[in-house]
């Protein structure tokens, strides 16, 4: 059985092992949707109920082929916890990478 433990002092309870979509969904094509949504259905099987990826995985696809998958499994918002990273830059501007307000928000 999966062990769960809490986010900081969230009151979120996430699976002790997470699933992290940087290489399997690194394209936004039907080949990597289709192999991150069986990455999905085995990690539900096993329990893990929290996800993590990051804008900069796939130069942002990784994002969209997890969103695409997520929907498609068409499963409860409330049953899983999706985390992102986002210092990492997607273009060229000075406010397209860091932490600033403005970048924070585009980016969630």
């Amino acid at each position: 059985a999966m062990d769960y433990r809490y986010l900081g002092k969230t009151g979120l309870k996430v699976s002790v092992i997470g699933f992290g979509n940087m290489t399997i969904s690194e394209k936004d094509d039907e080949e990597h949707l289709k192999a991150t949504i069986e990455c999905l259905k085995l990690c539900k099987d096993i329990g893990i109920n929290f996800f993590d990826t990051a804008e900069n995985y796939g130069k942002g696809q990784a994002e969209t082929v997890l969103g695409k998958a997520l929907k498609t499994l068409n499963w409860e918002r409330k049953d899983y916890v999706l985390t992102t990273k986002i210092w990492g830059s997607l273009g060229e501007g000075q406010n397209d990478m860091g932490l600033s307000r403005k970048h924070v928000i585009e980016g969630t």
